[in-house]
């Protein structure tokens, strides 16, 4: 047996002695870890419910103060839409039925709106005629509304009450007239309002938690240790036990929940209601019934369960030992493969996919080799690619003639970063880009430099007609940002303006996809112009690539900046060597005529000379 299947042999054989371990502490302790586990969720439980029952308490009240407010709106606009209707001619019988239709389509049950004295002349119930009085006695109810009309009140909100009409009870809120005296009154029908109350109260919560299954009981008591709700969904008794009675008045009094109990085969938590706002005082307590068959039955179903996997585990790791070698050692022989093609610089990420792309932890191994494959290649690649810059770089200082030196600068990128293509510009005193050197090795062009060849291309402005910057060209982009600038597809690109490659492309039958625009700066920093390499080429296949932006390409537009700047600054030298020399030249030839008119012999010449005028004159 190899090494391999004696190791995972081993593996299996602990596997199963862990299971059988684990099989005999579980029937020791399965037992009191779930009942653990169960107290702690019916605590949790109860804790929830306590908080949410000391909330909800107090929603019937808030409930009742917003639909009393919604009411006051409706009843306002009620006025205001009698108002507006009356105003329009409308008849009684035509308001009536815009009432009638609002009541069939909504919640809203009455409306019950009066003239100046008090007669309820416009409502949703027909056959009916109804008038206020404000005699307490005649109408204990509708009496409330009678100061609307009067003006003493402007809104009046009454609690529900039996109403004189028929003796339902009703809740109605009232608003006085906006165009004249009336009372403006809308109403619900009690039941629904009871209806709503029950909706939202502590029973309904209770009921939904008891519906879930997961609960056998729940009990809501008051401080006094007096049942206030108790639902039950399996068959639990309601009668409190000495020891139920004894927990509660102990959460009560304490404000703390005691330790769960389990009586028979109930589960029981208690813990203390809290007054909303006051920590310190108790309202009741909350008691959570948890039936226990269920752990029971668990703890059987865990033991024999794992004597079965014990016995499933021994079959399927003798079996699988030999075949689960495989897959183990085939992650690792990708990983000496791959560690080879490093050695050998022909390292490809995608051929190690399948290693990086698994979710165990051979996959991290193989992402963390990957990252660190990837390093070391690009490493090596820089490393190369500086061979053949810092030839580039003293090639480019050497250069003397300026037309070389310019031709030079794109040759050397083309070859540092295989570039089909390549263009220089050259910053203008009019702010323009002017193209000095056009090159492209698939279409054998070459253009400006020392080919003797014009660039007829015209030149890119930096700024348009009012001074604001072009940045739909990335040439120009990178000398205005004064930043390399990378572009994958031209042809995918909405951030730049490529009309002109694409026009180009279409008359030759080129394809641009991949551009550089690298700006180059002068000694203030200030930009003198722009190399634009196109279509970087795959060293192996040749295919299209996008341009790799990093350091050594960095050092590339710095070379070409520094040879450039060195040429024009040698230049200018020279020429403030030429124009030093001709001062000097002129200051020579004054000091020698000076000589010469101070020595005697020029001075009798000129006396003589001085003497012929005079007499020439006389």
């Amino acid at each position: 047996m190899s090494f391999r299947s004696r190791t995972l042999l081993w593996v299996t054989l602990l596997l199963i002695g862990a299971v059988l371990a684990n099989t005999a502490l579980l029937a020791r302790s399965a037992r009191q870890n779930l009942l653990d586990q169960q107290a702690a969720d019916g605590l949790l439980i109860a804790s929830l419910l306590a908080r949410t029952t000391s909330i909800v308490d107090q929603f019937p009240v808030r409930m009742e103060q917003s639909i009393a407010e919604q009411m006051v709106v409706e009843a306002t606009l009620a006025a205001h839409l009698v108002a507006v209707a009356e105003r329009a001619g409308l008849t009684p019988e035509e308001i009536n039925t815009v009432l009638r239709e609002i009541t069939a389509s909504t919640v809203l049950e009455e409306f019950w709106i009066t003239d100046e004295r008090g007669r309820a002349y416009l409502h949703n119930i027909p056959d009916v005629d109804f008038t206020f009085n404000p005699d307490p006695a005649v109408q204990p109810q509708a009496s409330a509304f009678w100061p609307l009309l009067t003006g003493e009140r402007k809104v009046v909100v009454q609690d529900a009450q039996r109403r004189e009409l028929d003796g339902q009870f009703f809740k109605y809120v009232g608003v006085s007239g906006v165009d004249k005296p009336r009372i403006v009154q809308v109403g619900y029908n009690y039941a629904t309002l009871d209806e709503l109350r029950q909706s939202v109260g502590v029973a309904r919560l209770v009921e939904q938690l008891i519906a879930s299954g997961e609960i056998g009981a729940i009990r809501v008591v008051t401080n006094s240790v007096r049942t206030r709700i108790f639902q039950t969904g399996s068959g639990i008794s309601d009668v409190l036990t000495e020891q139920d009675a004894a927990k509660i008045a102990q959460a009560v009094t304490s404000g703390q929940a005691p330790a769960p109990y389990v009586e028979g085969n109930v589960l029981k938590v208690v813990t203390p209601v809290h007054v909303p706002g006051q920590s310190d005082v108790t309202a009741g307590a909350i008691v959570v019934y948890l039936p226990t068959e269920r752990v029971q039955k668990v703890v059987s179903d865990q033991v024999t369960n794992a004597a079965g996997l014990a016995a499933v585990v021994l079959a399927i790791g003798i079996s699988l030992s030999l075949g689960m070698s495989r897959l183990v050692t085939e992650p690792v022989e990708a990983l000496i493969r791959a560690a080879q093609a490093v050695t050998r610089g022909e390292y490809k990420s995608a051929r190690f996919r399948a290693m990086t792309e698994r979710q165990d932890e051979l996959g991290e191994l193989g992402r963390v080799f990957d990252q660190m494959a990837r390093e070391v290649s690009a490493r090596d690649r820089r490393l190369a690619l500086l061979r053949t810059i810092i030839p580039a770089g003293v090639a480019m200082s050497a250069e003397k003639d300026f037309n070389r030196l310019l031709e030079q600068i794109v040759i050397q990128a083309q070859q540092v970063t295989s570039a089909d293509g390549g263009t220089l510009y050259l910053r203008s005193d009019d702010d323009h880009l002017q193209f000095m050197i056009v090159r492209n090795t698939s279409l054998g062009i070459a253009l400006g430099g020392t080919t003797g060849k014009a660039v007829d291309f015209p030149p890119l402005p930096l700024r348009d007609a009012e001074g604001r910057p072009n940045h739909t060209q990335i040439a120009s982009r990178a000398a205005l940002q004064g930043e390399m600038i990378s572009v994958d597809d031209i042809y995918t690109s909405r951030e730049f303006d490529f009309s002109g490659a694409k026009a180009f492309d279409e008359r030759t039958g080129y394809r641009s996809r991949s551009i550089l625009a690298i700006p180059l700066s002068g000694e203030n920093g200030q930009i003198i112009g722009v190399l634009q390499l196109i279509n970087a080429r795959g060293a192996e296949t040749g295919d299209i690539r996008p341009f790799e932006k990093d350091e050594v390409i960095e050092s590339l537009g710095f070379l070409a900046s520094a040879a450039l700047t060195g040429y024009i600054r040698e230049q200018s030298l020279r020429e403030e060597i030429n124009k030093l020399r001709i001062e000097v030249d002129l200051v020579k030839q004054a000091k020698q005529v000076a000589e010469i008119t101070e020595t005697d012999y020029f001075q009798q010449l000129a006396a003589k000379a001085r003497q012929m005028r005079s007499k020439k004159q006389d």
